[in-house]
């Protein structure tokens, strides 16, 4: 008979697998989307802010410099406003290194006229660089580390319940 502590333990470990399946079922539903972006309708658009974000904390005294790219475009679908800040599908990241934020912003001016990108099915969702996904990595790990402790925690307690003496 396993005790209230091994079957507390099965029920987070299960529920921490529940949320990796999710999270990976959800980052394949996004790894579709964006391999279909290509093909998706374009409409013109302009750029209405670009600028790098630094954002600076502190973790053991000592300081950390985040960077980011926020970007905004409006454009327009059927005589409807849009904004968005999605230049790749999946959204962003932050960094401690600035370059690829840099070169974005570069790329993507205050003013710039652009091509964006609209999903037919929901003309909010939208990007300006068809077939990358931003965060992929992120979204991943994140998945799969809860597959791996959720599988290691139900199975020690499974494998511990196994081997007690009867």
């Amino acid at each position: 008979m396993a005790t209230t502590v091994e079957i507390v333990l099965r029920v987070v470990g299960s529920g921490a697998i529940a949320i990796g399946v999710l999270t990976a079922y959800g980052t394949v539903r996004m790894r579709l989307k964006v391999g279909q972006s290509h093909k998706w309708p374009t409409v013109p658009g302009r750029i209405v802010s670009s600028e790098l974000e630094r954002e600076t904390e502190r973790h053991n005294r000592k300081p950390i410099t985040t960077y980011a790219a926020a970007i905004r475009y409006a454009y327009e679908v059927d005589g409807k406003a849009y904004e968005s800040d999605q230049i790749q599908l999946g959204g962003s990241s932050e960094t401690s290194q600035p370059g690829e934020f840099e070169r974005m912003v570069k790329r993507y001016p205050e003013g710039k006229r652009v091509t964006v990108y609209c999903d037919p099915d929901d003309p909010a969702t939208a990007t300006l660089e068809p077939g990358e996904l931003g965060g992929i990595f992120n979204m991943a790990m994140v998945a799969g580390g809860f597959i791996l402790v959720g599988g290691i925690v139900v199975a020690l307690t499974i494998w511990g319940h196994l081997l007690k003496p009867t």
